[in-house]
């Protein structure tokens, strides 16, 4: 799994399953251009090899099939791993990681 920074005209140009953090303030510039096989989380900025980025959006890909789950919409899955982008604040954040464990049970969780 290696890491690019793009720039926001850049992400219509990204083919296959990519997981993007992305800036607030690229979210505007890249929202209508986000392939429909992306997924990710906006955050205030991105870090990336210590440095922040508000003008960057950080995309990966993955050398494996990554299910990808919106809400609390839980799928059965063969996984070891679940990588869970949930935002804090969130009145449902805690409903949805409780539903995860009921589901999966102790599989290594992220996020």
């Amino acid at each position: 799994m290696e890491f690019e920074k793009l720039r926001p005209e850049e992400v219509c140009d990204l083919d296959g399953q990519w997981m993007l953090f992305c800036p607030v303030d690229c979210l505007l510039e890249i929202k209508g251009i986000i392939p429909k096989s992306c997924f990710g989380a906006v955050f205030p900025g991105v870090i990336f090899k210590g440095k922040v980025y508000t003008n960057r959006v950080l995309a990966t890909s993955f050398e494996f099939e990554v299910n990808v789950f919106r809400g609390d919409n839980l799928k059965n899955v063969d996984s070891r791993t679940l990588l869970v982008l949930a935002d804090g604040i969130s009145e449902k954040a805690e409903e949805v990681l409780e539903r995860a464990f009921i589901k999966y049970g102790a599989i290594t969780y992220l996020g």
